[in-house]
């Protein structure tokens, strides 16, 4: 490692130089995630759950001629039968690949790049849309269908606005002038109509309080409310203040371009969890909860995820998963230096298959930031490379 690249002590810890990111979020948040994950699950059913231990043991998995440096964890929770919580249970056991020199991996004999991507900040505000991320789930509204989704579920605007904003006059006022811009009309439902719905499409009884706080759960996991809070500067997120800031963007015309960087931030640790937050989300079924002590999972389900990506050239019916690494998620460096690539970002999220064609453009947001020059001669301006003194704060915030 370049010892030149290593944080002075006394240096702000918040304060992260982007070449320093990748190890950084794998030093910090590779156990952390786990414990969320497991956080997350205990919330949905009293708390039931409690991690005893994370165990993260180094190890060469060799294929045939090739190798591979990975680390498996191993997350032991108390045995959900044992009221006591002394005995201890595998909750699952996953293959990540090890980060060497705080920038590649070695995997099947050759070396790889992961590529960090520049991803919008929790809220986002598009002209008919209004999304909210979470780390297991999302609430996106569609004024022109004029549905919320969440969890997978249609669930019809009036009803969860109507849900939200009963008792908050200022929530109502901005609940009319969205569905006013939009020009819909919503009846006013009673609150016995509006909770029999969400006892029917999520098997829950309670009263309005309680119904919110049962969404609420399944929305807020404890990495994303740190990450709302420091976002939004909230001391306390809800569901009513998030979208609260959202209809107020909207209402005020306030749509930040694609490109625009002071809306968005940078990650890696939380692409390659994906495929495992997904199965946990998953797991946890909204109509069908039980208490679950053990997570069936292929335990190269990040690697494979990697390493595997659809092939777009066929049609949906008959797509079928090829090796290789489409998606850009990560770049060979066997015949690179890989000094050149420790700084490249994607523009582009994974799974957007047509960028706007806006990514080859400027942004005055970019000055001082990226360097827009690309290396990719297929989709040029989809990658970028970032300026080698950037800071970040700990959630890939741009702090210069």
């Amino acid at each position: 490692m370049n010892l030149l690249e290593v944080p002075m002590p006394g240096m702000d810890k918040n304060h992260i130089d982007v070449t320093n990111f990748r190890q950084h979020q794998y030093d910090n948040y590779l156990k952390r995630f786990c414990e969320v994950i497991v956080e997350y699950m205990s919330q949905q059913n009293n708390n039931y759950l409690h991690v005893k231990e994370i165990e993260i043991v180094k190890q060469i998995a060799y294929r045939g001629i090739y190798n591979s440096q990975l680390s498996e964890i191993k997350i032991w929770v108390n045995d959900c039968s044992d009221p006591t919580g002394n005995t201890r249970k595998l909750l699952f056991a996953v293959s990540v690949p090890d980060l060497i020199d705080g920038n590649y991996y070695f995997l099947n004999g050759n070396h790889y790049v992961p590529t960090m991507y520049i991803i919008d900040l929790p809220i986002v505000v598009k002209p008919v849309s209004l999304k909210l991320s979470g780390l297991f789930n999302s609430i996106t509204l569609y004024m022109n269908d004029d549905i919320a989704i969440f969890t997978g579920v249609n669930i019809p605007l009036s009803y969860f606005l109507q849900l939200l904003y009963e008792d908050d006059p200022k929530g109502l006022i901005l609940y009319g002038e969205l569905i006013a811009k939009f020009k819909k009309r919503h009846e006013q439902h009673s609150e016995e109509n509006i909770l029999s719905y969400f006892q029917s499409k999520f098997h829950f009884k309670g009263n309005r309080e309680e119904t919110i706080k049962f969404l609420e759960n399944f929305f807020f996991d404890p990495y994303t409310l740190e990450l709302y809070k420091s976002c939004y500067h909230m001391e306390q997120p809800t569901l009513a203040k998030i979208i609260k800031i959202a209809m107020k963007k909207c209402v005020e015309g306030k749509t930040p371009s694609f490109i625009d960087l002071t809306y968005k931030r940078i990650t890696f640790l939380e692409v390659l969890f994906r495929p495992l937050f997904e199965r946990v989300a998953a797991t946890i079924n909204k109509q069908t909860w039980r208490q679950c002590d053990e997570i069936k999972l292929n335990k190269l389900t990040i690697i494979k995820y990697y390493l595997t990506s659809p092939d777009k050239k066929k049609k949906k019916s008959q797509k079928k998963k090829k090796k290789g690494l489409a998606g850009n998620y990560l770049y060979d460096t066997n015949n690179l230096y890989s000094g050149i690539l420790k700084n490249k970002i994607s523009m582009v999220p994974p799974g957007i298959e047509n960028p706007p064609k806006e990514v080859k453009s400027i942004h005055p947001s970019h000055f001082g930031r990226i360097c827009p020059i690309s290396i990719s001669s297929q989709k040029p301006g989809t990658v970028v490379s970032a300026i080698s003194d950037v800071e970040l704060d700990k959630y890939g915030r741009f702090l210069t």
